[in-house]
């Protein structure tokens, strides 16, 4: 196996910033992608060298001059504009994710000037930890360029180096499959999971094969295609790993967990408790952590738990399991929204809808970005209203957040 340690340390932490410094940060990172140095997007945009240095320090602010400047390079790619919403600095993204995505065999033209591995390696890092706490738009700002960078540095190297640009790779195709797939584009999402498969094959890392399979077997989520989703997990799952290989020990608890949720999708309980074991077991030996750009550790199995406690209609277990344990601060932001967002599905269907409506709330606050495009989320505030003679106004407000028409008494009520 090619670099042990790739991608498998704890997602870090961001710092707090002004919204002068998150902008500038964000040019210095889409410059770093498109291979830029400081000189060379000073000259492309025709500003100074040294305004260019103290917008990315965070020392001067952006003009809209300078931003249209800055716009001629980069074209629609947003940036940290604390003037645009998260949506449409998503939306303009997607033709560039797509474009990105069609030409994943194919040098850049003009070529760019070659990025470091390290540099590479520390962007794709940042792609992840973003993708992990639901940063959907930092996200799209960086993702387009970060695959053109990639793409650059896997078809124009070899040996060792092409293939960790490989990995790199799949790690960024997996972030444009959390844009395209939670936003409702489920052909682009479907066309990153093939993309993810083709560069994970090239990078030499059985580690990083394993993950496309998990990220394919979410294909298969609904109804009766879960049993599909299985015989590729199946195809991926082998033998337990030692416990001193830990990285492989939680790719191996990783698979076992969403077989778990795909088994009892299937209407196949035991098999359902068997696959869970599994990833229990392996959860022992394991501690919370980002593995190959995947969560994995006794607190993911118990998110996992839950989910399977919904799916399976079990909600006696399911509130149980929600009310006795809540996911740690260091659990990345996504996956503890999915445990507040089970916990509401349980309640509701419990009949406990002050508890759910509580529960959708812990599920903003943990990640706005992903609990505001979950179709979970909009099925359960649905049916907390159609259940209600009168609405609270915590439940509205969430209900006029998320989109839903018709959901407000008063004109004008706003979350």
């Amino acid at each position: 196996m090619r670099d042990p340690g790739f991608m498998s340390t704890p997602a870090a932490r961001s710092a707090e910033c002004t919204d002068d410094d998150a902008e500038g940060r964000a040019i210095a990172v889409a410059r770093k992608a498109c291979g830029l140095t400081q000189r060379e997007l000073s000259h492309r945009a025709m500003i100074s060298l040294s305004l260019l240095r103290k917008i990315e320090q965070g020392t001067r602010s952006l003009t809209p001059g300078v931003r249209a400047a800055l716009a001629t390079v980069f074209g629609p790619v947003p940036l940290a504009d604390r003037d645009r919403s998260a949506p449409a600095r998503i939306a303009d993204a997607l033709p560039l994710l797509r474009e990105a995505m069609d030409a994943y065999d194919i040098p850049p033209d003009p070529l760019p000037a070659r990025l470091p591995l390290p540099q590479l390696r520390q962007l794709t890092e940042s792609a992840t930890t973003w993708r992990l706490a639901a940063q959907y738009a930092k996200l799209a700002d960086l993702i387009p360029g970060l695959i053109a960078g990639l793409t650059a540095a896997a078809l124009g190297s070899s040996g060792l180096e092409q293939e960790q640009a490989f990995g790199l790779l799949a790690l960024a195709y997996r972030a444009a499959d959390a844009i395209a797939d939670k936003h409702g584009h489920h052909d682009m999402s479907a066309r990153a999971t093939d993309l993810i498969r083709w560069a994970a094959a090239r990078s030499a890392d059985p580690l990083l094969e394993q993950m496309s399979a998990y990220v394919r077997a979410e294909l298969f989520f609904n109804g009766q295609h879960a049993r599909h989703g299985l015989r590729v997990l199946d195809a991926a799952i082998g033998a337990m790993p030692p416990a001193s290989l830990v990285a492989a020990l939680a790719m191996h608890g990783s698979l076992c967990m969403r077989a778990a949720v795909l088994a009892g999708r299937s209407g196949l309980p035991e098999e359902a408790a068997d696959r869970l074991a599994d990833a229990c077991a392996a959860a022992q030996q394991v501690p919370d952590g980002i593995y190959h750009g995947t969560a994995f550790g006794p607190s993911s199995v118990r998110v996992h738990e839950l989910a399977l406690a919904v799916e399976s209609h079990d909600i006696g277990r399911a509130v149980n399991l929600s009310t006795q344990w809540q996911p740690p601060c260091a659990l990345p932001a996504e996956r503890r929204s999915h445990f507040h967002i089970e916990a509401a599905r349980a309640h509701c269907w419990a009949g406990q809808r002050d508890q759910a409506v509580t529960a959708l709330w812990q599920a903003r606050q943990s990640a706005p970005q992903h609990t505001r495009c979950n179709p979970a989320v909009s099925d359960t505030v649905t049916t907390l209203i159609r259940g209600s003679r009168k609405p609270s106004s915590q439940l509205i407000q969430l209900a006029n957040w998320i989109g839903l028409s018709g959901s407000s008494p008063a004109p004008g009520r706003r979350a």
